[in-house]
């Protein structure tokens, strides 16, 4: 199993966000054929890498788009 860097983990996230124009869920990572496992080694949890992610911290920069809105009312 290949260990990838935080680095490495950030920037596909950045990828798929900016393909699917939000911070995509486990389960869409899942759809793009990235297992959320090396998330969880990296970040210990899925929160932890977006809250990450989201904040620029590591990254280098704001994410290639902002998440949508959640409209719940």
């Amino acid at each position: 199993m290949r260990a990838y860097s935080r680095q490495e983990l950030l920037n596909k996230l950045s990828e798929i966000t900016e393909m699917i124009g939000k911070v995509p869920t486990q389960r869409e990572l899942r759809e793009y054929g990235i297992s959320e496992d090396p998330f969880y080694r990296e970040f210990g949890n899925w929160t932890t890498a977006k809250e990450e992610f989201l904040s620029g911290k590591d990254y280098g920069g704001v994410p290639a788009a902002d998440p949508k809105p959640c409209n719940l009312g």
